[in-house]
């Protein structure tokens, strides 16, 4: 899972690391990425194999995106919500939203019901639905739950067509 800054990478580790919320992924933040270092680094802890070293943040997307051997594993790729979409323009047409994520296919994906599943099945919607505690900056968390409109939107269009209208109302009171 790419994640674009602070403000996305933190929240999905926290949820990673604290509520074992799938450790199964690694979650690579692009504010990272344009440290050399953090590069090479990830390169080895992800068996990258096939990315040079030495590459820029450029080329390291590109070549996750489009391995260029056989050998090379054909990893998930997915990018959180929040990133940069000037990033994503040359595979906007490969991008599948699936919650607060786009899944990258070369194929054509059922987006619709991995976005139904997921909705239904993992997320976490009570910190849209409840307030836990006055927020120090309730301006920077209703810019991070814009994140959930999108989806939100898609789904709830979906369960008005398909005649789900309580489904379709949660959806609307939530957004």
């Amino acid at each position: 899972l790419f994640t674009q800054q602070e403000s996305d990478t933190y929240p999905a580790m926290l949820l990673q690391y604290a509520l074992q919320v799938r450790p199964d992924i690694s979650v690579i933040s692009f504010q990272l990425l344009e440290n050399q270092q953090y590069r090479e680094i990830l390169i080895d802890r992800e068996d990258l194999f096939w990315i040079p070293k030495d590459c820029s943040l450029s080329d390291f997307v590109t070549k996750i995106l489009n391995p260029q051997t056989k050998s090379s594993p054909q990893k998930p790729v997915y990018f959180g919500s929040m990133t940069n979409k000037n990033m994503l323009e040359n595979d906007k047409t490969k991008l599948y939203l699936t919650g607060l994520a786009f899944k990258f296919s070369r194929i054509a994906y059922d987006n619709l019901a991995a976005l139904r599943y997921n909705f239904e099945n993992r997320f976490r919607t009570d910190y849209l639905e409840l307030n836990f505690v006055p927020e120090s900056d309730p301006a920077a968390i209703a810019r991070i739950n814009l994140n959930y409109i999108p989806a939100l939107l898609l789904l709830h269009r979906h369960y008005a067509a398909t005649g789900e209208t309580e489904k379709a109302a949660r959806l609307q009171q939530l957004a």
